[in-house]
Order: structure tokens, then sequence, then C-alpha cells
């Protein structure tokens, strides 16, 4: 039997389609697999099994089987004789559930989540797991969420009542709850008839949970470029679709746009480049040499894995520097990559004060990350606070070229991002050939270089993959620096 599970109930909330095409069995192509949405699975799991430990004190039982049926029959052999049930199975008129705590002491579900606070997709989640509960004859008094506390600093030694936040959200989810009741009456419209419904573009098909079959949908609509419209906050580009309006030239001149929204536009109606060459050079004249091109990679874990760490915090363990001393001379590049488990912010902020240097421009894209990253090293190291705190000093943003509108060009397709603008400015320069091409993949392949249990032929290859990724970050800011510098 196929049952409805939360998380189906999670998929018909952003859009029935989306839990259509899951029920129905219907598989249109799906987007490329997110190696940090697996990853961060990965880690919610760590965080269930820890929660467990938190009631190592009382009479506990967990149910270990997958097999829906014989995880049926635990459970209710379990049901009356434990103080608490982990991932107990719970059927209802084609619904189930395995809770991950059931605290029948004082008749409460607790839901764990692995994130820093909670979201509402946690409030439906648990809605739907009430709703069933009881109607299985559990009684419910009390529904929290148990999530990670974001202040908690790990001293070496795993506090878990620190670790942990358990907000009540007993009351919040009671109107849910009514909410559902019409909902599965929808769903199960939807099953009966077989029929996938309507087909709607909109703010949900970039909800934070995503969708991997949004190219199905859109199909010739992602060529359309009002999507591409920048900073749209409040939607217009989906309301402007629906009017029948698919092209950024296209827009009505009584719509209300940015300034940003003006230049792309007009880049569009032109197919060329919108450039402000004084701006460029006024922004540019700020730069001095010798130049620096820096860039970091970081990795972030729920459960903090080095002593002074905080729950997803930015751990920077790579960092490319490329030095340019003055207008024609070579360019000369320094590489900081650590390769094993150990804490790399003092050994990467002593390798960075002296590659910086006491002068010069350092140009990172979208800087206010890696201003992050030295402020956190500064935390780490406060021996080197005030040579930290003057590498912050002399950053100059490259990104603010194009994110301030100075150089505006169609096929940047709205973003400002440099794997968006390197193929425009710079079209010889590539990420698609390497090993790693991006920093979410850096981030999940370096833990594993880092872990006992990858081969050594495979640590090296990581290495080799997070080396030549990090270079050419570095790399692509001084040809595309170089390029619009040009310009002037």
């Amino acid at each position: 039997m196929k049952y409805i599970a939360k998380y189906d109930y999670i998929k018909f909330k952003q859009c029935p389609r989306l839990f259509a095409y899951n029920w129905l069995d219907i598989r249109p192509s799906a987007g490329e697999i997110d190696p940090l949405k697996d990853f961060l699975t990965l880690q919610g799991i760590e965080v269930g099994i820890l929660a467990k430990d938190l009631f190592k004190n009382r009479a506990t039982y967990n149910v270990n089987q997958k097999n829906v049926t014989l995880a049926f029959i635990e459970t209710k052999e379990a049901l009356g004789s434990v103080d608490v049930i982990f991932e107990g199975a719970f059927e209802y008129e084609g619904l189930i559930t395995r809770p991950d705590i059931l605290n029948f002491k004082d008749n409460e579900l607790v839901e764990i989540k692995s994130t820093t606070e909670v979201k509402d997709d946690h409030i439906l989640d648990i809605a739907f797991q009430k709703y069933l509960l009881e109607k299985c004859g559990v009684k419910i008094n009390k529904v929290k969420i148990g999530h990670i506390n974001k202040q908690y600093v790990f001293d070496g030694t795993l506090d878990l009542n620190d670790f942990f936040i358990f907000t009540d959200v007993t009351e919040i989810i009671s109107h849910k709850i009514l909410e559902l009741e019409n909902d599965l009456l929808i769903i199960n419209d939807i099953i009966k008839n077989g029929v996938l419904p309507e087909r709607l573009i909109g703010s949900h098909c970039n909800s934070e949970s995503g969708c991997p079959y949004k190219k199905d949908c859109w199909d010739e609509a992602t060529l359309d470029s009002i999507f591409n419209l920048r900073r749209d906050v409040s939607g217009k580009k989906f309301d402007l679709h629906r009017e029948g309006i698919k092209q950024l030239k296209d827009i009505p001149s009584y719509v209300t746009l940015t300034n940003f929204q003006k230049l792309q536009k007009e880049a569009e109606i032109h197919s060329c480049a919108i450039v402000n060459h004084f701006a460029i050079a006024e922004a540019i004249h700020e730069v001095v040499y010798p130049i620096y091109f820096l860039d970091f990679e970081a990795f972030i874990q729920a459960i903090p894995r080095y002593p002074k760490t905080t729950p997803y915090q930015q751990i920077p363990f790579q960092a490319s520097i490329h030095r340019l001393k003055g207008q024609g001379l070579k360019l000369k590049h320094f590489s900081f990559l650590n390769i094993d488990d150990t804490d790399p912010r003092l050994a990467l902020s002593k390798f960075l004060i002296k590659s910086l240097e006491e002068y010069g421009s350092i140009i990172a894209y979208h800087a206010s990350y890696e201003k992050g990253r030295l402020y956190e090293l500064i935390k780490s190291a406060p021996q080197y606070e005030k040579e930290l705190l003057a590498l912050i000093d002399r950053i100059w943003d490259l990104e603010e070229i194009f994110n301030k509108g100075m150089y505006v060009h169609p096929d940047f397709q709205g973003s400002t991002s440099i794997k968006k603008v390197l193929p425009v400015i710079c079209p010889k320069l590539s990420y698609d050939d390497l090993g790693i091409n991006n920093g979410t993949l850096a981030s999940v392949q370096y833990l594993k270089m880092i872990s006992k249990d990858t081969s050594k032929e495979k640590k090296e290859k990581i290495k080799n993959d997070l080396e030549a990724y990090c270079s050419l970050d570095t790399f692509a800011m001084y040809s595309i620096f170089k390029k619009i510098s040009e310009l002037i």
C-alpha cells in the first residue's frame, strides 16, 4: 500500500503539481542533484541521533524497522511499556508518520530539526503528525520542535542541553490542523483522478526546499527573460508573465522599475552591454598596486567540529591569492589548503598576513563573504586582530561594478555572480571542465578529503580539484578586472 507521509503533504503545500508528480510517479527530467542538500540531509540524521541522548534516563524504545509493516508491529508491541518511543510508525486512513520522539510520560510530541530556527515547513510537518496521531488515539498535550541553538559555542565536549532549543508550537499548529483537513480532500481528489493539477509558475518554484521538476513546468518559459528581473521582491515578473509579457524589453512604460531594472530593459532592447565608463573609472581609481585577488572556500556543519566554533559557522579551509605588483608585470599565485582534520583557522591567518603583506588593494568578489571570514578568524586568532583588521580595511569589492549597474549585460541574466559574469566578460575562461566547479561542491568534497574513510587516491584527486577551482576563482577576478580596466 502507498501511504501519504508528511513529506508528501509539505510538497502539496508548496505546489499541488509537485505532489502529483511524485505521487503519480510521473518523472519528468529532474534538475541537477544538489550535493549540499544531500549533505544537510545526512547532517539532519546525525542531529536526530544526538537528540535521543537527551532521554537516556528514561525507558526508551527505538523502532529500527525500515519496513513499514514490521515497524507498525514493533511500535504496537512497544506502546504502554516504555516512556519514550523513537521513530514509531502510525497509520490512519492512508496517512503515515514516523514521529522522531513520542514522550508518553508528558504526552509530548517532539520533532527534531537540524536548522537553527523554526520554519514554516516544520509547522506543517508537525501539524500533520499531531493530526494523524490523535486519529490513532494517541493523546498529545504538547507539541515541540527541537532545533539547534545558533549561539552555542563548542568547547570540545558537546553539551546537548545547550546545543538544543525546544520551541513549544502547540498553539501555533491548531489552525494548521483545520487547514490540513481541507487539504486532504484536495489531495485525495488528485489521487482518485490521477490528473496533474494546473501548472502555475510563481515564487513557490524558487522556494527554499526547491523543486526537481521546475524545468518541466517552465519548459519554454525558461527562455523568457522577464524572469531575469533583478531584485524582484514582490514577484512582479510573475504577474507580468501571466499578462503575456515574456521579455524584459516588452515591459510597458507604466510599470515602475528600479534603476537597475531599467538598465536591464535597456540592455535587452539594444542587445548589448550598458556601460557607465565614468563610474567604472571612478571606482577603479580606488585600487592601488600591488593588487591581491583573494578568495576563500569554507565548510559548514550542524554539529561543530572544532572548539570555539558554532553550528553552521563558516570554517575557511582554503585560500587563493593572485598578486599583481603593477601593470604589465607577471601575475604570481599563492595558495593555502588544509589537508587534514585539524582546525585550519590559525594556520590560515598566518598565511594571509604573510601573503597579503602590508600595502595594496585586496580585491574580492562579493567581498562581504571574505570580510565575514576574516572577522571570524579574529575570534579564533585574537593575537592577530590588528593584522587581520588591517586586511579588511584594504578589501575592494569587484562585484560592485556589476551590482551597482556600472556594467549591465543581457547575458548576465539578471545575476552579478562571477559564474554569470565571467563567460560574458572572458568567454575563454570556464568552470565547466573542473572536477569541482562551485563552492557548495568544494565544501562537501573537502569534508570527504579529510575523512579517515576516504582512500589516499581519492584524497589526492579532491586536493587537486580544490586547488584548481579556488585558483580559477582568483584568476577569474584578475581577468575580469583587467577587461574592465581596459574600458576606461
